[in-house]
C-alpha cells in the first residue's frame, strides 16, 4: 500500500494564533494562503497560544491539546502536522503537542524559527538539548540556518534548510530613490535591543552632521528608552517614531523608504528584511542566523558585524550619498527574494518535504 501524498492529506499548521504579532504568525498565514490555492480545503491552522495573561494563555494551550486529540482520533491516517516553534515557552508547548502526535503515529514536520536555539546548538552541542528531544517526535526538522542540523542528526531525522516567505508587492508599487533627503527604515516585530536599534542610533550619531536623512523606527511600544537614547545622542530631530505597524501602514513605510537597516544581534530569517528586499530596497544587515543565506554577496546587500556601530555608520553613509548604488542594490535584492522567498516557491519546496515526512522519499 502506497503512503498518502502531500495532496491527499490535510496539512495542519500548528503555532501561535492569528491574533498574535510576530514573524511566525506571518509565516503561517502566508503559507496557508499559498498552499490553500493549490490544495483547497486541505490546509488549516491550529492555534496554540493567544494574547492575554497567563490564565488566558493556559486555557488557549489546553484547548489546542484537546482539539489536537479530537482531530487525530477522527483522521489520524490523513493528517500531517507542520509545527512551528521558537524557543522558551513556545518550544515547551510544542514538545507536549509532539508527544500527543507520537501517540497517534502522526507525521510531524517541525520548523524552528528561533535564532537563539541555533546559537545554543552551535555553542553547547545538541546532546540533551530540548530541541533535540522535541525533534525526536518529528519526522523532519526544518531550520533557517544549518546550525540546527546537529539536533536533527542527534534525533535521527532528516534536516532541511528553508526560507521564510513573503508576498512581494507589484512592480508598480515600487518607488524610486529620494536624493534630497533619503529615508532610512528600521522595522522590528519584537525586541528592539536584540534587533540592533541601539546600534543603529549610535551609527546615525556618527554620520557627518551635514548628511541629509530621515530615519523611521517602527516596532513594539514602549520606545521610551530608545527615544531617550536618541535625545542623548543629539539625533532625536532626525527620527520619526512609527510604533507598531502592519498591513497598509507598513506598506506605506516601505514605499517611501530609500534604505532599509536591520543590525540585529540575533536572528532566524527576519520577515522585515524579506519585505524590504521584496520592495526593492537596498539593505544593510548583519551576518547572523539565516541572513547570510539570502544576502550572500555585496551585490545583493551589505552585511556588517553585529554590534559594530562604526562599520554600520560607514555603510549607511555610503548608501545615503549614492542614489545610483541604492537603486542597483535594491534591484538585486528584489530579484534574489523573488527567486527564493515568494510563497509559491516556498510552498513547492515544502510539498517535497511533506512527501518525505509521509514516507515518499528524500526531496533532495
Amino acid at each position: 500500500m502506497q503512503p498518502p501524498s502531500a495532496t491527499d492529506v490535510e496539512i495542519w499548521h500548528v503555532g501561535p494564533g492569528s491574533d498574535r504579532r510576530g514573524g511566525i504568525v506571518h509565516v503561517i498565514h502566508t503559507l496557508i494562503q499559498a498552499q490553500s490555492a493549490a490544495w483547497p480545503g486541505r490546509v488549516h491552522w491550529l492555534s496554540t497560544s493567544t494574547d492575554g495573561g497567563p490564565l488566558v494563555k493556559f486555557i488557549s494551550f489546553a484547548t489546542a491539546c484537546v482539539r489536537l486529540v479530537a482531530l487525530l482520533l477522527r483522521r489520524r491516517d490523513r493528517i500531517l502536522l507542520h509545527v512551528h516553534t521558537s524557543h522558551g515557552n513556545s518550544l515547551a508547548r510544542k514538545r507536549v503537542l509532539l508527544r500527543i502526535a507520537r501517540l497517534f503515529s502522526t507525521p510531524v514536520v517541525l520548523q524552528v524559527h528561533s535564532g537563539l536555539l541555533a546559537e545554543q546548538i552551535a555553542t553547547q552541542g545538541p546532546a540533551s538539548h530540548p530541541l533535540t528531544v522535541a525533534a525526536g517526535g518529528a519526522r523532519v526538522l526544518l531550520g533557517l540556518t544549518s546550525d540546527l542540523a546537529p539536533a536533527a542528526v542527534a534525533a535521527g531525522i532528516p534536516f532541511h534548510l528553508v526560507f521564510n516567505a513573503v508576498e512581494p508587492p507589484p512592480t508598480d508599487g515600487l518607488s524610486g530613490p529620494d536624493a534630497s533627503e533619503p529615508t532610512l527604515l528600521f522595522l522590528a516585530g519584537r525586541g528592539l535591543r536584540e534587533k540592533g536599534a541601539y546600534t543603529l542610533l549610535e551609527a546615525l550619531a556618527a554620520l557627518p552632521p551635514d548628511r541629509p536623512y530621515r530615519c523611521v523606527i517602527a516596532g513594539p511600544d514602549p520606545m521610551d528608552e530608545l527615544r531617550q537614547e536618541a535625545r542623548r545622542l543629539g539625533i532625536a530631530g532626525r527620527i520619526e517614531w512609527a510604533g507598531w505597524v502592519d498591513g497598509e501602514e507598513k506598506a506605506n513605510l516601505l514605499r517611501r523608504a530609500d534604505l532599509f537597516v536591520l543590525p540585529s544581534l540575533r536572528e532566524g530569517l527576519p520577515i522585515a528584511l524579506l519585505e524590504a528586499m521584496a520592495w526593492g530596497l537596498p539593505c544593510v544587515a548583519t551576518p547572523v542566523g539565516g541572513i547570510p543565506r539570502l544576502i550572500a554577496s555585496d551585490d545583493v546587500g551589505w552585511l556588517v558585524p553585529a554590534g559594530d556601530a562604526g562599520a554600520l555608520s560607514v555603510a549607511i553613509d555610503r548608501l545615503l550619498s549614492d542614489p545610483v548604488l541604492r537603486t542597483t542594490l535594491g534591484t538585486a535584492a528584489r530579484r534574489t527574494m523573488m527567486e527564493s522567498c515568494t510563497p509559491a516557491v516556498v510552498a513547492r519546496s515544502l510539498e517535497a518535504i511533506y512527501r518525505q515526512a509521509l514516507g515518499g522519499g528524500d526531496p533532495r
